[in-house]
């Protein structure tokens, strides 16, 4: 837009998680009322049953310059979907935690309090995980001109994608 600064990744990261992830999410159990006789029907008190990690925070995911055989993965994916030319936001890529980032719904806790969730892709068996933003060709119907790309390096593969998507 003409007139208007952008963001820095980092804000504009931190933004896109906050909508994506204001998600609440309680989890309980179902515990018989301490005042139920025997031949009375139990009464159900929802109980707290699990204490969430913190939320992984964006900004403090390492970042480093993107080595050559990620961008060569990234450019492969792009172009058998003939979405080239790409370029990488500040040829960087971020260094992702496998676990944090493993294959399903994870649950946390957000640093200003409640509960979020969010969806990793990478799968257990990867040996790292780096995500990066890519500009390229809109994608025909959705015009979308950029991702942020999960990649997994999984052994005797290589540099894999296992998720693509609007926000990290």
């Amino acid at each position: 837009m003409s007139g208007h600064s952008s963001p820095r990744i980092g804000t504009a990261v931190a933004i896109i998680l906050t909508m994506l992830f204001a998600v609440s999410v309680t989890a309980c159990q179902i515990t018989p009322s301490k005042s139920a006789s025997p031949k009375q029907s139990p009464t159900s008190t929802p109980t707290p049953s699990t204490t969430f990690t913190p939320c992984p925070v964006v900004a403090d995911w390492p970042v480093k310059p993107i080595a050559a055989d990620v961008l060569a993965a990234v450019t492969k994916y792009y172009a058998e979907k003939h979405l080239t030319p790409i370029t990488i936001y500040k040829n960087d890529q971020v260094i992702l935690d496998v676990k944090e980032q493993s294959v399903g719904v994870h649950t946390c806790l957000n640093p200003g309090g409640g509960t979020a969730g969010y969806v990793g892709a990478v799968p257990l068996t990867a040996a790292a995980a780096v995500m990066v933003y890519v500009k390229h060709k809109p994608y025909p119907g959705t015009e979308t001109p950029s991702n942020f790309v999960t990649l997994a390096q999984m052994p005797g593969v290589g540099w894999t994608v296992v998720a693509e998507g609007t926000g990290p």
